[in-house]
């Protein structure tokens, strides 16, 4: 785990291993919002991993990790027919509930399960064998490397799994794998937050909204990490998406009050910490200022990635 520099008060008792998506679920208000983000990222996943690896295999079996609300099932189950099974994970049970909610619990290709993407038997036992599949070929997700106490573990146990799959199939000579994620960049949102916070505090040093620093938050980084853990012919893009936030109270509402371990992290410890309140209403400032954030620039770098498996 990484060290993170904390806003000037906060409780010392300030854990981020109590810190979990798995009582979590998003409200619909987040939900919209994520999705001007999360929707046209998974759509470029999509296209990527189809174009390097194709989809029309014989037989392929898409397995995705911190499904969420659904951005990236949806769209690849409705415009790739050919995909013949698809489990949608996630380690929240009230997101799992969330997706049949939304998709129906008989989904002729997706099934759900609640699993830990840390939790490599879990994962060995999530893929559904009762109907001859001969493993996973697409091992995706959309965002979960910063939204997990572990990136890294996380990640190499996608590629492990793929690993497995190549390795105990009867397919002779059968294609590597494929790994895609979506992963943020740079969120112009923390600059927002910190520049608040320095003039609130001038000594304040900086905080990193995401939970783990060890995974890297730009595009070099990001293709070396996927190639140390033994990824070939690795490729990268990047794209930049608007939240689309016009009011700032809207857009404070979303980061101070979120359904999400993201805003648990920024007030953990800090419910009596009288300046959680100030730095909001100086964020609010800064926008309305419009000198060094506007509320229409506030956005969202993400960095798609996809990447053979042998």
């Amino acid at each position: 785990m990484s060290n993170f520099t904390l806003p000037p008060g906060f409780a010392p008792d300030h854990n981020m291993e109590n810190i979990t998506w798995a009582s979590k679920t998003a409200t619909k208000s987040h939900e919209t919002v994520f999705a001007r983000v999360t929707r046209p990222a998974g759509i470029m996943l999509a296209v990527f991993a189809d174009l390097k690896y194709r989809f029309i295999a014989k037989e392929n079996y898409v397995f995705e990790t911190g499904a969420g609300t659904g951005a990236l099932a949806e769209y690849l189950t409705k415009e790739y027919t050919e995909i013949k099974r698809y489990i949608a994970t996630d380690s929240s049970p009230h997101m799992l509930n969330a997706l049949k909610d939304k998709f129906g619990g008989n989904h002729k290709v997706l099934k759900f399960k609640e699993v830990d993407a840390l939790d490599m038997d879990a994962l060995r036992r999530a893929i559904d064998k009762t109907d001859g599949a001969d493993g996973i070929t697409h091992y995706l997700s959309l965002f979960m490397p910063q939204f997990t106490l572990n990136p890294l573990l996380a990640v190499s146990n996608g590629v492990e799994l793929l690993r497995e799959s190549r390795r105990g199939s009867k397919i002779p000579n059968r294609e590597p794998g494929c790994i895609g994620l979506g992963c943020f960049g740079k969120m112009n949102m923390e600059d927002l937050y910190n520049e608040a916070w320095r003039r609130i505090n001038p000594t304040f040093s900086g905080h990193h909204l995401m939970f783990d620093t060890d995974w890297p938050r730009n595009k070099a980084g990001v293709k070396t990490t996927l190639e140390n853990m033994g990824v070939a012919s690795v490729f990268v893009d990047t794209y930049l998406y608007p939240f689309g936030f016009t009011r700032a109270d809207d857009f404070l509402d979303f980061f101070f009050n979120g359904a999400h371990p993201a805003c648990e992290y920024l007030t953990q410890g800090a419910k009596n910490y009288k300046e959680l309140k100030e730095v909001r209403k100086v964020m609010k400032a800064i926008l309305e200022e419009g000198i060094f954030m506007k509320i229409e620039d506030i956005s969202a770098e993400c960095h798609i990635a996809v990447g053979k498996v042998f």
